[in-house]
């Protein structure tokens, strides 16, 4: 896979924080680097700027002992800016490539945020994370680049319609239908790409002259249509990315963005229960946090809930095969609450 990544981080915390913070980047730096070159299992970044009290510093942090660090951050009261290139080397999403996680692991009381950018073979990727109150928040955005053509058609037919189009520019609509609509936009750019004469000699069933196309692209323009290219510059990445919390005590990633209750958790109940009445109120306590409740243990399960963590139920089993983790009522009361 080619790519064209860059990462940006800015970290505040007391020097001890920044100094582990640093440290983790180090590792990322150089031993991910020597580990990629010798079995091609993991990512790794380089060419590492850090900025902060005692201004801009480009450096390979191999070179750099603990007592340079140390006196890098002494006096950063206003945190360390970070920029590197990549990460490059062995991942399949940037959300494997685990750098945050790892940082906020390092610090769990600091606060940092950042994020990567750029380009792989056949997409458009970010992702940014916010680290604070002890919980890291994720949002990974992934375009690929076959995926635009058929966001800007229908963008374009949502702004323009079909009956509207032919309307505005003298069409027959027994003779254009949304197939020769969607071609016109995707495969010969329209509206940006096409004048007068491509257009007719396209659209032959048009009876538009060139005075009233001229009146009628003034519309398309007025509609809010822009050209392909500002299109796929100003897609929302928000409205396409997939958020997740990770919680570093735990370590357990939730779905979306919000961290409180059960939100984003699936679980699994085994066994008797002795502070919940039953099952039901257990799973519609959970519900009303947020979270689900599954029959089975599966790769999505975060956490079965079993007061004999050492029973050799079939979920349990599936459990410890999977690594979900197990945890009893009372723990489960200890972290989500109760009724």
């Amino acid at each position: 896979m080619s790519a064209d990544l860059n990462t940006c981080i800015s970290m505040q915390g007391t020097a001890e924080e920044l100094l582990s913070m640093l440290r983790v980047l180090r590792v990322f730096e150089t031993d991910n680097a020597v580990r990629y070159s010798d079995q091609h299992d993991c990512a790794y970044i380089d060419m590492v700027t850090i900025s902060g009290a005692s201004g801009r510093k480009d450096t390979n942090l191999e070179d750099v002992p603990d007592e340079e660090l140390s006196a890098l951050v002494s006096g950063a009261k206003k945190g360390l800016q970070i920029w590197a290139s990549g990460p490059w080397g062995i991942f399949y999403e940037l959300g494997d490539v685990g750098l945050f996680e790892a940082l906020a692991h390092s610090a769990p009381t600091a606060r940092f945020s950042g994020s990567i950018n750029g380009f792989v073979t056949g997409a458009r990727v970010s992702l940014t994370a916010d680290f604070t109150d002890g919980k890291l928040y994720l949002s990974e955005f992934t375009m690929p680049y076959e995926v635009l053509p058929q966001l800007y058609t229908e963008d374009v037919e949502k702004r323009l319609p079909l009956a509207k189009f032919c309307r505005i520019f003298k069409i027959d609509r027994d003779e254009f239908d949304s197939d020769d609509y969607e071609a016109l936009i995707d495969e010969e750019g329209f509206p940006d790409d096409i004048d007068f004469d491509t257009f007719t000699d396209l659209c032959e069933c048009s009876e538009i002259d060139e005075e009233q196309y001229d009146a009628a692209i003034e519309k398309v323009v007025a509609l809010g249509i822009i050209d392909y290219d500002t299109f796929c510059d100003s897609i929302d990445e928000d409205r396409y990315s997939v958020k997740r919390v990770y919680d570093p005590v735990t370590k357990i990633y939730r779905k979306g963005s919000d961290a409180s209750g059960c939100h984003g958790l699936t679980f699994v109940a085994a066994g008797k229960l002795t502070s919940f009445k039953n099952r039901e109120q257990l799973t519609e306590y959970i519900k009303s946090q947020g979270g689900a409740v599954t029959g089975s243990v599966s790769r999505n399960t975060d956490y079965l809930i079993n007061n004999d963590a050492e029973s050799t139920s079939s979920k349990n089993k599936k459990a410890n095969e999977l690594g979900v983790k197990i945890i009893t009522e009372d723990e489960f009361i200890q972290m989500f609450g109760r009724p």
